[in-house]
């Protein structure tokens, strides 16, 4: 295995520019793919609240459980489409109806890895969190100490909950794209970060600015263009959740597509003491 020293890994300049050109020169497959998932919850949102974004916040107040069949809704057709998109983006599956075919056993793969990875989190900071309490009660405490206490547990839970997501940044991939299990893929995204974390965390900043500035500024001139047109006919709030697909889709090729782009790289430059059985690329030949 190569020691890092040896390894030759993308620039942050260079994915970004790779993951452009992989944009471009695939756009309409990607962005077609990349519109389900918002397309879905907008439809399931309206459905369930209304399609007017000005009354859908006082019916969701009203239907608590509406809003957590829409949570799990959302979270489970987003997983799916990703999955999808992440097929096809590095040529899995030669069409997107095909890519959407064959995400369905693929996706559950995340779906359940996801839900064990924050359970286990959630536990190790819940126990973490209960230990601290039986010291405070065990030694004593004033009110004064333990608002101390909760503000200190509450930041170092944030810092190790945000360490342990940069690490955990490359999860998907691998169990949507090889063989590998839940503990199997913690492991493969825990070594391909590992000695790179402050490259990681890099670029997960500087992709977090560019949806942050794409999605401002798109849901600024989404809400003048929604305003005018209510003026003259408010029958046409609806304009502002659709119009919004497109921003939410260009934002999830933003952040995937680099990311993407980041887990080949890493995986097929020997970082793994165990190489898997695929080394798929984004300008492999398509199949």
């Amino acid at each position: 295995m190569k020691t890092p020293n040896e390894v030759s890994l993308l620039t942050l300049s260079e994915l970004l520019s790779r993951s452009y050109q992989e944009i471009k020169n695939r756009f309409a497959p990607f962005f077609l793919l990349a519109c389900f998932g918002p397309a879905f919850n907008w439809l399931l949102m309206g459905l369930l609240f209304g399609f007017n974004p000005i009354t859908q916040s006082a019916m969701q107040q009203q239907y608590p459980f509406r809003v957590l069949v829409a949570a799990i809704g959302s979270m489970l057709a987003g997983t799916f489409f990703l999955t999808a998109l992440v097929l096809f983006v590095c040529k899995r599956s030669p069409s997107p109806l095909q890519a959407l075919k064959d995400s369905w056993p693929r996706f559950w793969r995340v779906v359940w890895g996801s839900f064990l990875l924050i359970l286990a989190l959630s536990i190790v900071l819940l126990l973490a969190a209960l230990a601290g309490a039986a010291v405070l009660y065990a030694v004593g405490f004033t009110p004064e100490i333990l608002a101390i206490a909760l503000a200190l547990y509450f930041m170092v839970a944030m810092v190790i909950w945000a360490i342990v997501m940069v690490y955990m940044a490359l999860f998907p991939y691998p169990l949507i794209l090889s063989e590998q299990g839940v503990l199997g893929s913690l492991y493969t995204s825990f070594r391909l970060v590992k000695g790179y974390f402050w490259r990681t965390l890099g670029l997960l900043l500087v992709l977090t600015i560019i949806s942050s500035v794409i999605s401002l500024t798109a849901t600024a001139a989404l809400w003048l263009v929604t305003f005018i047109a209510t003026l003259a006919l408010p029958q046409l709030a609806w304009i502002f959740g659709i119009l919004g697909i497109p921003v939410l889709a260009l934002i999830m090729l933003v952040v995937q597509i680099p990311l993407i782009a980041l887990y080949l790289d890493r995986s097929s430059a020997g970082l793994l003491t165990e190489q898997t059985d695929n080394k798929p690329s984004l300008e492999a030949a398509e199949q």
